[in-house]
């Protein structure tokens, strides 16, 4: 599945009710990535490293990156980046919790500041640099974001059926 397909698939699950509100779908996807990165954390710097459990949690990540482009009339393949060369992990994860945290300071000052809106420029931004992470992340234990979009639809589908949120 391409990252094209796996936004159909995936945008099922989101609750249909939220769907026409851009600004809350937004903020779902932003304090979703942002409240999964603590789990993909632990994953990483587990005593013994579980990859099967780290690309499930990728894909939930994933997920809500789907969740945020989508909120801006995006598709993922527009912010996706080739995985860097020899990346040293503990380097890329530290990028990507900095992105995630930029991501959430651009909704808390849309949400808490007067007279702010959320700069679409930013948030693209940091969800590129975000996904270019996770994408290094995945590539380095063998797996594809296609592997983990394959692996996260299955997921959803035996959790909340096949026409959850249509």
């Amino acid at each position: 599945m391409n990252l094209t397909d796996y936004r159909a698939s995936a945008l099922r699950f989101e609750w249909s009710e939220i769907r026409s509100v851009v600004d809350v779908r937004l903020q779902h996807g932003i304090i979703g990535l942002a409240s999964e990165l603590g789990e993909l954390l632990e994953v990483s710097f587990a005593p013994e490293f579980d990859q099967d459990r780290f690309l499930d949690e990728a894909g939930d990540q994933l997920w809500y990156m789907n969740l945020i482009a989508d909120a801006l009339g995006d598709n993922l393949d527009t912010h996706i980046v080739i995985p860097r060369e020899r990346p040293v992990m503990e380097e890329v994860l530290a990028e990507y919790a900095l992105h995630v945290s930029r991501l959430s300071d651009v909704l808390k000052k849309a949400l808490f500041y007067r007279d702010r809106a959320v700069c679409p420029t930013k948030v693209r931004l940091h969800l590129g640099g975000a996904l270019s992470c996770l994408n290094t992340q995945v590539v380095s234990v063998g797996s594809s974001l296609q592997g983990v979009a394959d692996q996260n639809i299955i997921k959803l589908e035996a959790r909340h059926g096949a026409k959850a949120g249509a």
